[in-house]
């Protein structure tokens, strides 16, 4: 059953096929494509060149198969003569289905039929589209141009020829290679040309016209228009005449001259001129002498109207004359000469008249402004004075006589003086001017340029000055100034005005500037030497900055370099500090900072052989607190064993230690101490031995109470441990101590420990965080706590000087026994040896 299902699905399958192909050879069998070329273009008018474009309809390809039009670019190129419109609407190809159904995938560029698909590009000679993909599935389209618009590029010769086409899209056996047939036209009648005679004609006479009527381009209309011609001078045969291309008329004349020739017709108008023969000469008309002033010694530039003249062809006129119109004539009589000649040069009589040039004009006097001056005494004052110039048309420069002469003394008061001055052929020219005498001089001031003082205070400073001012008329005269003479000048530039008025009132002001400057500098005082202890090799050093004073500022500026914090290297370094007040003066003055390396502890007795057991006291001054070792391992100030009193030894071993010293920098969580070098110390115990040994030492007890504070070394022989849980002087109790050793501010302090004290605080009322580290904040809270309980904590320490009211903020023999004993009630731990 199964090979006969298989059978027949495999014989199913080739009818399936043999109906595909057979579909397929009918669907694509080639029958080329056919073109439609554009419409629209065969009467272009060339008036349209520079103006309108003409539009086409087309062109149109049609397929007559699937993929007739391949893929590529489709260029349609202008035919020579013609250009195609950019400017406008850009031209569109629109995509039409003519058969086949399907998907719109199937048409030319996959869109739907109508659809209108842009150019891809287009300039004055080309319009490019492009095919991007060709129709399938026996699907066939066709394409059509849109908004193709031409016209001519020039207006002759006129131009024709057909758009082809290039591109890389192939085409199927298309029907042509003609897209569209453009021919240019003449234009509209505008124009009507003549042909003139080549030479004047004698009159009476005639000459044969011819006559084209054309476009704007001279291209030729035979649209037969009706054309009006007709002359002002001589008949034209036929001057009413209907003009169909080119024609022929006549024009007689009866006399002589020139025969303006007008053509009219309903779209144009023209003119041209046909000259007949003249041989009469114009007639010069009479003309009077005339007369001029003389402008100069060389005469006068004079300016006259020429005579006219008459001519039976050219009518009226002017001649022409020498000298002419507007040439300089010297003073005299000169005679003009004219002469005349009409259009054909036929020259007329030469006539003459005279021009006369004088000289009757005075010398002009300048207009000497009025004078005034300043009487010096009470008979005036000597004036002088600039006599006026005198110039004369023909003379030039003429000399000038005033009168009362300058530098004569003239009374207070106005004088005229009166001037005059005579040319050479006694023409006389006169003019006045005024002196005036008067009193109008203010005193004069004699004031300090400016006056400079140095502040004496915050106020400014109290400046005294002189001013004086002296009258030609009343001699010494008082001043007047604001601000006066030894006011107070607050600092900076303050104007002084001043004035002194003489007897006539007339007042003299002026001034000058008071500056009152700031150039002292501050006074800085000077300042003690920094001693540090440096971590490693430098250290982070505070100090307070030097006091300073200024005579004006109430406070000063003080910088330090290097600054209060810096990191100092060890050695001797100078802090330079600048004092600058608000005037930006400055003064210097400096101190050292000097760091000292960080000492390792010391061992007492000395590292070395022994015959018994030791006791050993590690010391370093100036440090917070000792670490050790006895493992040979390295301790640090947050490693090993925190030193508290002598460390036996009963065996040989070495011990390992560092000094843990405080600095300044820091905060709640931060490490507080600079470590000082490792130093090693090996004991070797042999007992019996006859080497004899130094007497052990408990040192000298530590100076601090509660924390350990000071240098360390001595105190008590161990630790202080406390009893066990369950057993304090043989009592059986129910709880232990809470703290195991001694803790304090900084590094080098166990963890679980500090939080252990950082959770008692919390629950004792203090407010602290358990953070596990032994910062600030904790430090506050142990020194409370300590004050709080200080008859357990701290009178204890009484003996040894301690402050019974001020906590150390340390947890050390007194203030450990006492935490313990409020936490676990039931203990009764005796008071441990002190100091």
């Amino acid at each position: 059953m199964k090979r006969i299902l298989n059978q027949t699905l495999f014989v199913y399958s080739l009818a399936i096929v043999g109906v595909v192909m057979a579909f397929s050879t009918s669907a694509f069998a080639a029958s080329g494509v056919t073109v439609t070329p554009a419409t629209g273009g065969s009467a272009i008018s060339a008036d349209t060149v520079g103006a309108s474009y003409t539009s086409l309809t087309g062109p149109v390809l049609s397929e007559g198969s699937q993929g007739d039009i391949g893929a590529g670019s489709i260029i349609l190129n202008v035919p020579s003569g013609f250009i195609f419109d950019t400017t406008g609407t850009a031209p569109t190809v629109m995509v039409t289905r003519t058969s086949g159904s399907g998907a719109d995938s199937r048409n030319i560029n996959g869109v739907a039929s109508g659809t209108n698909v842009a150019i891809t590009s287009i300039s004055t000679t080309q319009i490019t589209f492009t095919v991007t993909s060709a129709t399938s599935n026996g699907v066939k389209n066709s394409l059509t141009w849109q908004d193709v618009r031409v016209r001519p590029s020039a207006g002759t010769p006129l131009a024709t020829g057909v758009i082809s086409k290039s591109g890389t899209s192939t085409l199927t056996n298309p029907s042509g290679t003609d897209y569209g047939t453009l021919a240019e036209v003449a234009g509209a009648l505008s124009a009507a040309i003549v042909a003139s005679p080549a030479s004047p004609i004698e009159a009476p006479g005639m000459t044969t016209l011819t006559i084209t009527m054309g476009d704007i381009y001279g291209n030729t209309v035979a649209d037969g228009t009706a054309v009006a011609l007709t002359t002002s001078f001589g008949t034209v045969s036929g001057s009413t005449t209907t003009v169909s291309g080119v024609v022929t008329r006549t024009l007689s004349a009866t006399g002589t001259g020139t025969a303006a020739l007008s053509i009219t017709s309903a779209t144009t108008t023209g003119a041209t001129a046909i000259i007949f023969q003249d041989t009469i000469a114009p007639v010069i008309a009479t003309h009077a002498t005339s007369t001029a002033e003389a402008t100069s010694a060389s005469g006068a530039m004079v300016t006259y109207v020429s005579p006219s003249t008459s001519d039976a062809v050219d009518g009226a006129g002017t001649a022409s004359c020498a000298p002419a119109s507007g040439s300089a004539f010297t003073i005299g009589t000169t005679a003009v000469t004219c002469s005349a000649a009409d259009a054909a040069g036929n020259a007329a009589t030469q006539t003459n008249f005279n021009i006369v040039v004088s000289d009757t004009t005075a010398p002009t006097l300048s207009s000497p402004s009025n004078v005034t001056a300043e009487a010096s005494s009470g008979s005036g004052a000597s004036v002088s004075y600039s006599s006026p110039t005198a110039t004369d048309a023909v003379d030039g420069s003429v000399s000038v006589s005033c009168a009362p002469a300058s530098g004569s003394t003239f009374t207070i008061g106005t004088t005229a003086v009166s001037c005059s001055a005579t040319d050479a052929n006694g023409n006389t020219g006169t003019s006045s001017f005024n002196v005036i005498v008067e009193d109008t001089e203010g005193p004069v001031l004699v004031l300090p340029v400016s006056v400079s003082a140095e502040a004496t205070g915050a106020s400014g400073a109290a400046v005294a000055f002189t001013a004086s001012a002296s009258d030609a008329v009343d001699g010494s005269v008082s001043v007047s100034c604001a601000p006066a003479s030894g006011s107070t000048f607050m600092i900076g530039t303050t104007a002084v005005s001043c004035s002194a008025t003489d007897s006539a009132m007339n007042t003299t002001s002026g001034g000058f500037n008071v500056t009152v400057s700031d150039t002292t500098a501050p006074s800085l005082a000077s300042h003690a030497d920094v001693t540090a202890i440096a971590g490693g090799s430098s250290a982070t050093v505070t100090f307070s900055n030097p006091t300073a004073t200024d005579a004006v500022d109430a406070s000063v500026t003080i910088a330090c370099v290097p600054a209060s914090g810096s990191s100092f290297a060890i050695g001797t370094t100078a802090v330079t500090c600048t004092a600058t007040d608000d005037a930006t003066n400055s003064a210097q003055s400096s101190f050292n900072v000097v760091v000292s390396p960080a000492s390792a502890p010391t061992a007492t007795p000395p590292a070395g052989s022994y015959a018994s057991s030791q006791s050993v006291v590690l010391s370093a001054s100036g440090a917070s607190n000792i670490r050790y070792s006895e493992n040979g391992s390295v301790p640090t100030c947050s490693t090993g064993t925190l030193y508290a009193g002598p460390i036996a030894i009963s065996q040989s071993e070495t011990i390992t230690a560092v000094a843990c010293y405080p600095y300044s920098g820091g905060g709640e969580g931060e490490s507080e101490f600079i470590s000082s070098a490792t130093a090693s110390f090996a004991y070797t115990i042999t007992p019996g031995s006859e080497e004899s040994s130094p007497a052990s030492s408990g040192g000298s007890g530590g100076s601090g109470s509660g924390g350990g504070g000071g240098t360390v070394s001595g105190g008590p022989s161990s630790t202080p441990t406390p009893a066990s849980s369950g057993q304090v002087l043989g009592a059986s109790i129910s709880c232990g101590p809470l703290l195991s050793g001694y803790l304090q501010f900084g590094g080098g302090n166990d963890l679980a420990e500090v939080r252990k004290l950082q959770q008692f605080l919390t629950e004792q009322g203090f407010r602290v965080s358990v953070t596990g580290i032994y910062g600030r904040l904790t430090r506050a809270a142990v020194k409370m706590f300590q004050e709080k309980h200080k008859e357990q904590t701290l009178m204890p320490w009484a003996p040894y000087g301690v402050n019974q009211n001020e906590g150390t903020g340390s947890v050390y023999k007194t203030t450990l026994r006492w935490i313990n004993m409020i936490h676990c009630p039931e203990l009764n731990l005796p008071m441990p040896p002190l100091p």
